[in-house]
């Protein structure tokens, strides 16, 4: 059954960075249901940062959540947003199926990337001066390429995380304008979300998601 009953999809095409907003309004609260219940996986972990006071044990199993948690929720975020922007009218029953059928195999693909990710930010705050600048600078192109991680695990069904390091260093080398506007507009999706009230509890997580869904589709369309 559906999350809640909307007044229909639009499945007319548009700019891929304009294109997320009507979609968004087409299925407003079945998103925001979405994204919401991607943004619960994360409260364990902000848990502990809010109660340092907490016992160890309970820090690590509310850690270990989350860890656990948000990669095959990712995996279901990605896999919803491509599913709208089809014009496909978003359903409990589809997000439980993409849980059951890409969400394990999804997150043995994003998980080491996402921790390549923490050992970047790591390096990049060494005292060492050259492994600092080296750190940072693998940092921003890995954030780049991430861009489309997780698109190519919707649309491709990818489970290796080195090809699908490779795919999308291969779509940033073929597509870069266009990469680097999404990023653009992911960035300030980003800070819109953070300077705002609720902002990533209720929708931004949704809009980048469709953000860079919709910038995969219109570049696999050339």
């Amino acid at each position: 059954m559906p999350f809640l009953d909307d007044t229909g999809v639009d499945t007319g095409e548009r700019s891929p960075l304009w294109s997320p907003f009507t979609i968004i309004a087409d299925q407003l609260e079945r998103l925001v249901v979405l994204n919401i219940v991607w943004a619960i996986q994360w409260l364990p972990a902000l848990a502990v940062f809010g109660w340092p006071e907490l016992p160890v044990v309970v820090r690590v199993v509310l850690i270990s959540y989350t860890l656990i948690a948000y990669a095959p929720a990712t995996v279901v975020l990605y896999g919803m947003a491509r599913l709208a922007a089809q014009g496909e009218p978003l359903t409990l029953h589809l997000a439980t199926d993409l849980l059951k059928t890409r969400g394990l195999d999804g997150a043995k693909a994003l998980m080491p990337l996402v921790g390549l990710i923490g050992v970047l930010i790591l390096g990049g705050s060494v005292p060492v001066t050259v492994i600092s600048a080296v750190c940072q600078l693998a940092l921003l192109f890995v954030l780049v390429f991430s861009n489309y991680w997780g698109v190519l695990i919707a649309a491709r069904d990818l489970r290796n995380p080195v090809m699908l390091m490779v795919e999308s260093a291969r779509l940033v080398w073929h597509y870069p304008a266009q990469t680097l506007l999404v990023t653009g507009a992911v960035l300030i999706a980003v800070i819109l979300g953070t300077i705002s009230v609720g902002g990533w509890v209720l929708i931004v997580p949704v809009v980048i998601a469709l953000l860079q869904t919709q910038m995969f589709r219109s570049l696999m369309e050339k």
